[in-house]
């Protein structure tokens, strides 16, 4: 029977969501919609767009919704080119604004695709999900117009038999959602911490370098000064006559020229 499962993303895992239904031991072909991006960037984008969504002012106090992940399986043996299209088909005429990558894996008995969906759309609004419970029975229907099966009928009966796993009610959902918010609280707590820990050890850093520049400072000064002390040094009289001959002084500057009848030469 196909099969349709339908999910909210935990917030914060598209970077590990992507690498696994991209990587290339399950991959048989990639898809996307109103996206046109090479393959090799899908999964930063799926991550930056995901950070930008974490960032923005959300309403309620519930946890953000960041994406939405599909997975649709066929029951008939299907090449990976013809069931991209079909989820292809499906996913852009449910979701007409979606951004949506669709992955085909061939490594179990049945040929599925993946789908991952950012929350907001083309548009810049949180997409339209609406009873995603009944999804499946849209599923069954497409596949039964593209295979000429009948999965949508036993599909209903199915869901009407008192011994199926009904989707969760809203105190299961409710409680479902605390917990991720409890992980994502303790997520972002680890995060701080690793923050605060790297600021702390480049301030420390900083603060080494400083002291050596200091250091390396002191060191430069203490021997220009013993440069200083060492330099030979002369007498007043030997200055004087230094003066007179316009030898160089102990200070290193040239003696100024005095003509032989005293005073400078301009006043000669």
């Amino acid at each position: 029977m196909s099969i349709l499962k339908f999910t909210v993303g935990r917030p914060g895992s598209a970077h590990l969501h992507l690498p696994y239904i991209l990587r290339e031991t399950a991959c048989a072909g990639v898809e996307t919609i109103n996206l046109d991006l090479p393959h090799d960037r899908l999964t930063a984008y799926a991550a930056t767009e995901e950070a930008l969504e974490l960032r923005r002012v959300q309403k309620g106090n519930g946890e953000a919704r960041t994406q939405y992940r599909l997975m649709l399986s066929f029951a008939e043996q299907e090449t990976p080119e013809r069931a991209l299209a079909l989820a292809k088909q499906f996913v852009a005429a449910q979701f007409p604004n979606a951004r949506a990558i669709l992955s085909c894996h061939t490594d179990s008995d049945h040929v599925h695709v993946h789908c991952y969906m950012p929350a907001r759309g083309t548009d810049g609004r949180k997409l339209r999900v609406g009873n995603y419970y009944q999804l499946d029975q849209l599923w069954a229907k497409a596949y039964d117009r593209a295979y000429g099966t009948s999965y949508a009928p036993a599909y209903l009966e199915r869901k009407r038999d008192p011994n199926h796993k009904r989707p969760k009610d809203w105190e299961v959902q409710k409680a479902y959602d605390q917990r991720r918010t409890t992980r994502r609280k303790h997520a972002l707590a680890t995060t701080g911490r690793t923050i605060a820990t790297a600021t702390r050890l480049e301030s420390i850093a900083r603060l080494e370098a400083l002291d050596r520049s200091v250091e390396s400072h002191s060191s430069r000064t203490t021997e220009s000064m013993g440069h200083r002390t060492s330099s030979p040094q002369h007498s007043v009289p030997e200055q004087r006559q230094a003066l007179i001959a316009g030898e160089p002084t102990s200070s290193g500057y040239p003696a100024k020229a005095h003509s032989p009848n005293g005073g400078s030469p301009r006043h000669r």
